[in-house]
C-alpha cells in the first residue's frame, strides 16, 4: 500500500505514535509519506537543528519519507494563537499534498484531520482519522477566549471530520463512548487500538549499561516523571508531596520534560524551598529511555477531572517497556490498567499527603518486589502493547477499507 500520513507532530518530537506506526507499516512492505511541520513541541520553538531548513524540507527517517512544511507555532493557552497554529499547518500541509507527484491508496491523520479530509475528498481516497484528545470539547476550561459560539464552530468542524472519515481509531473504550456521545458517530465505525512504545528507545534491555552518574543523580530511591509538563498533568501536587517527604529520607523526585507549566513549576519549587526535586529538560527518546532505566519507580498523573478518566497517556507504554513499576495519581482507565495487571500502585487523589505517603511506602519495599512488578510491566508491554502486533491490526483496517473503496 501507498499511504499518506498527516500529523502536526512527528519525530523527533516526543509524540511517539505517528512515527512508530509509519515505521511499522514500512517494515511490513508498505510505502509511507508523512506531511508534518518542523519539530517544535512542547515549547512551540523550532528545534535548533531544523531552524535553517527550507520552508518545505524533505528527509527520510527509518524508511519513511517525511515532508516538513513551514507553519505558525504556538503552545500557549491563547485560543486564537492555538487556532492559527492549527489552521496554518492544515492549510500548508494540504497545499503541499496537491503538488506531490506520487499516487496514494489511503490517507491517515493524527488528531488534526482537516488537511487529510480535504485531500481524501479531492482524490476520493479512504481516510482514517486517529483521535487521542477530544479537543475542542476538552478545551473549555483551559483556553483563554473559548466561548460557546467559538466552541460550537470548532465542534462542528470536528464533527465533519469524524463523519466524513471512513474509519475512526482511538485508544480506549472510554474514548469510543465519548466520541459516540459528544459527536454522534456510530460505534461500529470506531476501532480501538492501543499505543505502544518504540522498543529501540525504551526497552530496558537497550539500557543495561546506563548509570545514574550519567544524569548526575544521587543514590537512594528515585521516582521519575518523564513527559509533557502541562496543565493536564497536575504536577504541582508531586512537588508538594516532595516537600512533605523532605530531604532526610534519601528520596529524589525527577521531573524530566518541557511544557507550558515547567517554568512556573520550577519557580514554585524554589519558592517553597523543595530540595529533593530534580528538574531536567525534555530528553531525546534514547536518553529518556536510559533515565527511566536507572529509576526505581515511574510516576504518572492527571488532573482530577472526569474527562481525564478515559485518557491513557502515551508515556505509560514507555514506562511498561522500561520494566519499572508505576505510581499513578489518577482515576479511570490508566488506574484500571495498573490495578488489573498488578504493575504498580494507584493513588486516586491529588492530595499531596497521600502521594507522599505512597512514595515513602514504595521506597521501603524490598527491591525484589519492585523488580517483580517491573517484570510484569515489561511482559505486558511485550505481549499486548507491541508495535508489530498493533501495526498489523492497522494494516488490516487499511486493507479492508482499500478493498471496499475499489469495489
Amino acid at each position: 500500500m501507498r499511504i499518506l500520513f498527516f500529523s502536526m507532530w512527528y519525530y523527533p518530537e516526543p509524540v511517539g505514535k505517528p512515527h512508530s506506526l509509519a515505521k511499522e507499516l514500512v517494515q511490513q512492505g508498505n510505502s509511507v509519506t508523512v506531511i508534518t511541520t518542523f519539530p517544535n513541541y512542547p515549547k512551540g520553538q523550532i528545534y535548533t537543528s531544523y531552524k535553517s531548513k527550507t520552508p518545505v524540507y524533505v528527509e527520510h527517517i527509518d524508511g519513511v519519507r517525511v515532508i516538513r512544511v513551514a507553519s505558525f507555532h504556538d503552545r500557549s493557552l491563547n485560543l486564537f494563537k492555538r487556532i492559527f497554529t492549527l489552521f496554518s499547518y492544515s492549510t500548508n500541509a494540504f497545499l503541499v499534498s496537491l503538488i506531490l507527484a506520487q499516487k496514494f491508496d489511503i490517507v491517515w491523520s493524527y488528531q488534526v484531520g482537516y488537511p487529510a479530509l480535504a485531500y481524501s475528498v479531492l482524490t476520493r481516497l479512504p481516510h482514517i482519522h486517529e483521535i487521542q484528545d477530544l479537543w475542542p470539547a476538552w478545551g473549555e476550561n483551559k483556553l483563554k477566549g473559548l466561548n460557546k459560539r467559538i466552541s460550537s464552530l470548532l465542534l462542528g468542524l470536528q464533527r465533519v471530520v469524524y463523519y466524513q472519515s471512513k474509519k475512526l481509531v482511538t485508544i480506549s473504550n472510554g474514548f469510543k463512548n465519548a466520541i459516540v456521545k459528544v459527536y454522534g458517530v456510530p460505534s461500529e465505525r470506531i476501532a480501538i487500538l492501543p499505543n505502544w512504545a518504540d522498543t529501540n528507545f525504551f526497552d530496558y534491555h537497550q539500557h543495561i549499561g546506563a548509570r545514574r552518574n550519567d544524569f548526575g543523580l544521587p543514590e537512594g530511591f528515585i521516582l521519575t516523571y518523564g513527559g509533557n509538563v502541562g496543565t493536564a498533568q497536575g504536577l504541582k501536587s508531586l512537588v508538594d508531596a516532595a516537600k512533605l517527604i523532605g530531604n532526610e529520607r534519601h528520596i529524589s523526585i525527577v521531573i524530566a520534560g518541557d511544557g507550558v507549566e515547567r517554568d512556573s513549576l520550577i519557580s514554585y519549587a524554589k519558592q517553597e524551598k523543595v530540595g529533593n526535586v530534580i528538574f531536567m529538560p525534555s530528553l531525546p527518546p534514547d536518553k529518556m529511555g536510559a533515565l527511566l532505566a536507572v529509576s526505581d519507580c515511574l510516576y504518572i498523573s492527571l488532573e482530577d477531572e472526569a474527562k481525564y478518566e478515559i485518557t491513557i497517556p502515551s508515556k505509560i507504554y514507555s514506562y511498561l517497556a522500561a520494566g519499572k513499576p508505576v505510581l499513578a495519581a489518577a482515576k479511570g482507565d490508566v488506574a484500571s490498567l495498573i490495578i488489573e495487571n498488578d504493575i504498580g500502585f494507584v493513588v486516586q487523589t491529588k492530595d499531596p499527603t497521600e502521594i507522599a505517603s505512597a512514595i515513602i511506602n514504595i521506597s521501603m519495599l524490598d527491591k525484589k518486589k519492585l523488580e517483580e512488578l517491573g517484570l510484569k510491566a515489561y511482559l505486558l508491554s511485550k505481549t499486548k502493547y507491541q508495535g508489530k502486533v498493533v501495526g498489523k491490526q492497522y494494516a488490516n483496517i487499511f486493507e479492508n477499507l482499500l478493498r471496499c473503496n475499489v469495489q
